[in-house]
């Protein structure tokens, strides 16, 4: 794809970030600021929690939760809760409850298999998701959402603690920074765990190579080892790194809805 090219739909994107901000300031809660303290990691965390417009309205109604890794940036909180008000109200995708997550400047320790990650996923699992549970109309389906060293951590989600998420959307994975967890997503897919589980993988428009070795490298254990109990899909957005997840976010809300409605 040409420079050009490639200039001109960073600039649409752009735009199309600006206008579906401006929806979700009209149409979607603005996200709530708020923080625990964590014992097992020893700090506390932030994280912003955006309700859908009808959660006052709908009292009786529960919630999937996404967890958005990234949550400080912009285009994981408040875009990322944008789309899937939009997808709700033009295609009736079901409303959600969204939980961005900040890092903290910790997203090289918390999302590395062999370094944070057991630390940040007993967070996740002890104190953060029964936080969520406990304040807010949640119906159990749980979603871990990631970007680049995100992504590799969904795969980290996946591969060694099935069950705690319904489902893992990994846009770009780095899958270099610890190439190992190919194995593990190997193992991991000949494993039977007595319940379903969904993976989205999307690709970008790489220019290095170590990116298609590591998710072509997952797509191959998926091909190879076709489990039952995991469905999994893979989709293209031809954008630059930090912006192939902007479409991926609508693609992957679509691809759930239609798995979830089966």
């Amino acid at each position: 794809m040409s420079r050009k090219i490639l200039k001109w739909l960073a600039r649409t994107v752009a735009f199309s970030v600006a206008v579906l901000v401006a929806y979700l300031g009209l149409f979607y809660r603005w996200g709530h600021h708020a923080q625990i303290q964590s014992g097992l990691l020893g700090e506390e965390r932030g994280f912003q929690v955006y309700l859908p417009a009808s959660y006052d309205e709908k009292a009786g109604s529960h919630y999937p939760v996404i967890y958005s890794l990234d949550g400080e940036k912009t285009r994981h909180g408040q875009l990322m809760a944008a789309n899937a008000h939009m997808l709700s109200a033009l295609v009736g995708t079901p409303e959600v409850i969204l939980v961005a997550i900040y890092t903290h400047g910790h997203r090289t320790r918390d999302f590395a298999p062999n370094r944070g990650a057991e630390a940040f996923t007993a967070f996740l699992e002890s104190e953060l998701m029964p936080h969520i549970d406990g304040r807010f109309r949640t119906s159990g389906q749980n979603v871990i959402s990631g970007h680049s060293y995100g992504g590799l951590y969904a795969l980290y989600a996946f591969a060694e603690h099935p069950g705690l998420f319904d489902a893992h959307f990994a846009y770009v994975p780095s899958v270099f920074h610890y190439e190992p967890i190919l194995d593990q997503v190997g193992q991991r897919l000949k494993m039977e765990t007595g319940s379903n589980t969904h993976l989205y993988l999307v690709s970008g428009a790489e220019s290095q190579e170590k990116f298609w070795r590591g998710f072509d490298g997952v797509i191959a254990r998926l091909t190879d080892n076709p489990n039952p109990g995991v469905s999994w899909k893979r989709a293209h957005a031809p954008l630059p790194h930090p912006l192939s997840m902007i479409p991926g976010q609508i693609m992957a809300l679509r691809y759930l809805a239609a798995e979830s409605s089966d």
